[in-house]
C-alpha cells in the first residue's frame, strides 16, 4: 500500500511539475504575443502617418497641376494677344516679348512635363479596410 501511495505522489509530483512548465510556456507565449502586439500598434500608426502624408501630397499635386493648367492657359494668351497687337500693329518690333513669350512657354512645358512625372508618383488608391473582429 505504501508502495502505490509513493508512486501515485510522484506521478502526482510529475504531472504538478509539468503544469507548471506548460503554465510558464503559456506565460512566455503571451508575453512575446504582448510584444507583438505593440510593434503592429506602432506600425499601425506609422501607416496611417504615411497615408495621411501621402493624402496631403497627392491633394499638393491636385494643385500644383490645376496651377500648370493656369499658366499654359495663360502663356497660350499672352502669345495670341502678342500676335494680335504685331498683325494691328506691323511696325512695332515685339521681338523682345515674343523671346519672353517662348521662355514663358518653354518653362511652361517644363513644368507640365515635371507634373506629369509626379502623377506617377502617386500610388494607386487603397483597398478599403478590413472590418474589425
Amino acid at each position: 500500500m505504501r508502495g502505490s501511495r509513493a508512486v501515485l505522489a510522484d506521478t502526482l509530483f510529475d504531472g504538478l511539475s509539468q503544469l507548471g512548465n506548460l503554465v510558464w510556456a503559456v506565460l512566455r507565449i503571451e508575453r512575446k504575443l504582448d510584444e507583438l502586439q505593440g510593434k503592429v500598434d506602432a506600425i499601425m500608426t506609422q501607416q496611417d502617418d504615411l497615408n495621411a502624408d501621402v493624402q496631403a501630397l497627392t491633394t499638393a499635386l491636385a494643385d500644383v497641376t490645376t496651377q500648370t493648367g493656369n499658366v499654359v492657359n495663360l502663356t497660350t494668351q499672352i502669345q495670341a494677344e502678342i500676335a494680335a497687337l504685331q498683325a494691328g500693329n506691323p511696325a512695332l518690333d515685339l521681338t523682345a516679348l515674343d523671346s519672353l513669350a517662348g521662355q514663358a512657354s518653354q518653362v511652361s512645358a517644363a513644368l507640365d512635363s515635371a507634373v506629369t512625372s509626379l502623377g506617377g508618383l502617386v500610388p494607386p488608391a487603397q483597398p478599403p479596410a478590413a472590418p474589425a473582429e
